[in-house]
Order: structure tokens, then sequence, then C-alpha cells
């Protein structure tokens, strides 16, 4: 990650497991093992991240939606977020949110527990990729009911779907 990549999220969840999760105390993300396999994968400038540098990822936040608050700004210009209620689909996103890997774990961890609150069968994924710099991202979570893991392969639907969102998002802020 050395330029500004692009954060997204579209999940399939209902309003009241949207507004539990939202509500919810925000978790340390030790409490994921799969951070230390991805980030021995990627190459990183300043030496790495490890272990005991997750372990010691502290909040103030008093739930999730104050931490989305207080760490992706209020909705508007660079932060979208919409629940759609006929579709029962939640997004979110941010054109520029970071080129650093502390902070995207920092921020990965807390939308991947979305996972632990959501019955729709359907997956959902949780992109950081750049917008313009190629068709790979630089993570992919992928969240079922209960359970959030990191993805070696996007699926190209959610490909797609990042990609249609954030050139809707351009053409709005044009």
């Amino acid at each position: 990650m050395s330029e500004p990549s692009s954060l997204y999220l579209k999940a399939h969840i209902k309003k009241t497991e949207l507004d539990a999760f939202l509500s919810s105390s925000v978790q340390p993300p030790s409490k994921y093992s799969d951070w230390a396999d991805w980030l021995a994968t990627n190459q990183m400038h300043d030496g790495g991240i490890g272990p005991k540098d997750i372990e010691q990822i502290q909040f103030t936040a008093n739930n999730v939606k104050h931490f989305l608050d207080q760490w992706l700004g209020e909705v508007g210009n660079n932060r979208f977020q919409k629940y759609d209620e006929e579709s029962e689909t939640f997004e979110l996103s941010m054109l520029e949110f970071s080129d650093n890997y502390f902070d995207c774990i920092q921020v990965m961890h807390v939308l991947r527990e979305l996972a632990s609150y959501k019955s729709s069968e359907t997956p959902d994924y949780l992109l950081i990729k750049g917008y313009s710099f190629g068709p790979e991202p630089d993570i992919t979570i992928e969240l079922t009911p209960k359970k959030s893991r990191i993805i070696n392969e996007t699926p190209p639907n959610a490909h797609d779907a990042f990609k249609n969102h954030m050139d809707e998002r351009v053409k709005q802020l044009s």
C-alpha cells in the first residue's frame, strides 16, 4: 500500500442486526488469527507489523458507530454510508481510506465483526484496494453468518460491485 486505497463494504443484513452491530462494543483485533498470515505475505516498507503490535491496539470508542465516526469521519464527501430497507443491504465506503497496514487492521477488524450479527447466508465482502491501481485488492474479507475470513481471491462480483460503486462516487463528487 503506497497510494491511499479505497474501502468498500456491502453486506446483506437486517436493520435490527445492523443496529445491534453499530451499538456493540469494539472487539480487539487479536480476536482474529488470520492477520499474521496476511501480513506475512504483504511487503511493508517499515519492517512490518507483528502479533505483538496487533495485541497492543486499543480503542477509546464507546461502540462501533462511535468508532466509525471517529475513524472514518462523518458521512459526507469521503465517507459514504447507506442502508437500503427494501434490499436489506448496508454499504459503507471511503474513496481515500489509507495507505497504512496498521490503519487497515484497525478498521477492518471492526467492520469484519459485522459477520457476527448478519443472518443472511449470502456471502458479503469487505475490500480495501486502490481504486485506480489495478484489479487486485490489498485485502478482501468474506463475511458469512458468524464468520469472517481473509480470502486470497476476490470473487468477480465483489470486484464489480467495488468498481461500480466507486465509479458512481467519483461521478457524485465531480
